[in-house]
């Protein structure tokens, strides 16, 4: 800690391995608490005497700096990355040379979220949580939308909103059940697959359970867990929403994951109109992909096939993952050079791949199975085919007696124009 007047108060957080740091600064107006949890973290805070306020600007945030307002009880927590600030103390305000938007976070007596609002550089907005639960807003500069509960406003400079106090006890969540598991423990699932999500309240409850924009998914560091952005709503496999399994009891969501998030870690929010939040981490792998196995080979050999023809694709992925394990668009194919294999016309999508050089048809149907010569003309009938006479019929030559054939059906065919026809007859006994 240092004075940087007339900055302020530089504060740092240094050590590896440590636990995480809290300053309770500029108590004239309520006391606010400055949270630091990672090594290397930094910010600079002054005290206003005259209004009581308190200004703080993340100098290094790892990835977040939080501001309490008040340090404990309902309030309000600022969340600032690296060179964004704020001031509180009633209101809160971004400051003007913000670069983006910051996230104020509303939260209850006991510390659970509730609700949620961004400010842009320069906006300022109030808000008073109450201790029935009730939460007073108010925005002093540009159009800010404020969300408490799964309830949303949007209020411009002047405009003020009371969010009623949470209705009754609340729902009696039980979950969330396998393949979940509840924090602290970490889930391990692949990157692009639907994770079923299941959980319970003690009965139906109709399918109007969910807060507006819930279930979300919020992107978290993979090693101690803080935010690394905002939580963005997710999305449900073929768009499905909620359902509800009457003989388990259980309500059902289909989280259709991304296949980009391989490698990252994200905290999925479920959050009931009853201002309840229940939270479960997971961690993205990618799946073990092995093949392609027989028909078709791995590069560098070169698969052939006949145009027009199916081929088919045999891999693993380690165990059976789904059937929805293909990434939008996918499979896909291009034309390569069949020497070169190098690639023909715009580049696809990458991913496990095979070469294939398939034998095209120019138009012309081939006389005989034999391979056709470089440098000789193929021959072709050149007896012109008579236009009066009727051609002759199959199984019959010039100066012998025709043979009738027999019909391929169980019945007999009519006898050919021209010729004789001497229906068998079955010999004696």
């Amino acid at each position: 800690m240092g004075d940087v007047s007339p900055s302020g108060i530089q504060i740092d957080l240094s050590g590896v391995g440590g636990a995480a740091a809290t300053f309770d600064v500029c108590a004239l107006n309520g006391t606010q608490r400055i949270l630091l949890d990672v090594a290397g973290e930094s910010a600079v805070y002054a005290c206003d005497a005259t209004t009581g306020s308190t200004s703080v600007r993340a100098l290094n945030a790892l990835p977040i700096v939080e501001l309490r307002d008040p340090a404990t009880g309902p309030g309000i927590i600022i969340q600032l990355g690296t060179g964004q600030g704020a001031t509180t103390g009633s209101p809160v305000t971004a400051l003007s040379s913000n670069t983006d938007a910051i996230t104020v976070i509303i939260v209850d007596g006991t510390g659970t979220p509730i609700g949620s609002f961004e400010l842009d550089a320069g906006e300022s907005a109030l808000v008073v949580v109450n201790p029935d639960g009730s939460a007073d807003a108010e925005v002093i500069e540009g159009v800010v939308e404020i969300t408490v509960r799964g309830e949303s406003v949007v209020l411009e400079p002047g405009e003020t909103y009371d969010f009623p106090p949470p209705v009754g006890p609340g729902y009696t969540f039980t979950g969330f059940f396998s393949p979940l598991s509840n924090p602290p423990a970490v889930n391990i699932e692949n990157a692009g697959h639907v994770i079923p999500v299941l959980f319970s309240l003690g009965g139906p409850q109709g399918l109007d359970v969910l807060a507006p924009g819930f279930p979300k998914a919020q992107p978290m560091s993979c090693t101690d867990w803080t935010p690394l952005g905002p939580a963005v709503s997710t999305n449900a496999f073929l768009g499905i929403g909620l359902t509800y399994l009457a003989g388990p009891d259980r309500y059902a969501y289909l989280w259709k994951t991304d296949s980009a998030w391989t490698g990252t870690c994200r905290q999925l929010q479920v959050m009931l109109d009853d201002g309840s939040t229940h939270v479960a981490n997971i961690k993205f792998k990618g799946f073990t992909f092995t093949g392609f196995f027989s028909p078709v080979k791995n590069p560098p050999f070169l698969n052939n096939e006949n145009a027009g023809s199916f081929v088919q694709l045999h891999f693993s992925l380690g165990g059976f993952e789904g059937f929805d394990v293909f990434a939008g668009g996918s499979p896909t194919s291009q034309q390569i050079n069949c020497s070169t294999k190098a690639p023909i016309g715009a580049l696809r999508p990458s991913g496990h791949q095979a070469a294939c050089c398939t034998t095209r048809s120019t138009g012309a149907t081939p006389t005989s199975g034999r391979p056709k010569i470089p440098g000789r003309t193929p021959v072709v009938n050149s007896r012109p085919r008579s236009t009066t006479a009727p051609p002759r019929p199959r199984g019959s030559s010039s100066g012998s007696p025709e043979v009738s054939q027999r019909p391929r059906s169980g019945r007999h065919a009519p006898p050919l124009p021209g010729s004789s026809f001497v229906r068998p007859t079955r010999p004696g006994p």
